[in-house]
């Protein structure tokens, strides 16, 4: 069915437990540092898939259909406009993709939203921008737990 994979997470602890403590991470690191980590981003890929693959075979192919989708949509937003979307930005939303499936597209509607009124907070100070990372994850949680009452 469409967006199991967003709602089959919850219900998977292995998967639960790796997306939580991964995403922690990314937020984290985001803040500090205002990049995304190619070293950490790479074997949580990798990891998404086996992890996905071991326990629901079945959903594999909506988490890489929903990964690839959201990396093509970021990527042609990043070289039309590069400002608004970094490369570690996309490669982050891709992953998480894996975790979520189809549900991602909801996360990134939500984050688009945050972000967006965000930054029409700050735009009258351009030195006060926000990293991506924590509403990235904030809002794919969000949609897990959406998912998961629906």
């Amino acid at each position: 069915m469409l967006g199991d994979a967003g709602r089959e997470l919850v219900g998977d602890p292995d998967r639960l437990v790796f997306f939580l403590v991964l995403g922690s991470w990314l937020a984290y690191f985001n803040v500090r540092t205002r990049r995304f980590q190619n070293v950490v981003l790479g074997p949580a890929a990798v990891a998404a898939v086996a992890l996905t693959a071991s326990a629901h075979d079945e959903l594999l192919v909506e988490c890489l259909i929903a990964a690839g989708g959201t990396f093509v949509l970021l990527f042609g937003l990043e070289v039309v406009w590069p400002a608004l979307v970094g490369m570690g930005t996309v490669k982050a939303a891709a992953v998480l993709a894996l975790f979520l499936g189809y549900t991602s597209v909801v996360a990134l509607g939500l984050a688009g939203v945050a972000g967006v009124i965000f930054a029409l907070r700050v735009r009258r100070d351009p030195a006060r921008t926000a990293p991506p990372g924590p509403a990235m994850f904030v809002a794919a949680l969000l949609a897990v737990i959406a998912a998961r009452l629906a």
